[in-house]
């Protein structure tokens, strides 16, 4: 059986770790907290043509659901 003591080193240790579930949060706050910044329209447009995907969309998306 655990003593005392470290049953509470444990539980605080527990306690510090956890954080409360915050009532609500906004976008700007979460932007905010993840460091957002958007990729431009261009960029992303350039990437996926660099990816040369060939498979039609109907395809990809039955992939996701096998």
């Amino acid at each position: 059986m655990k003593n005392k003591k470290s049953t509470s080193s444990q539980t605080d240790k527990f306690r510090s770790a956890v954080k409360p579930i915050r009532q609500s949060v906004t976008i700007a706050q979460l932007i905010d907290e993840q460091h957002y910044t958007p990729i431009k329209a261009e960029e992303f447009y350039k990437e996926v043509a660099e990816l040369n995907i060939e498979e039609p969309l109907d395809e990809l998306l039955a992939m996701l659901t096998s």
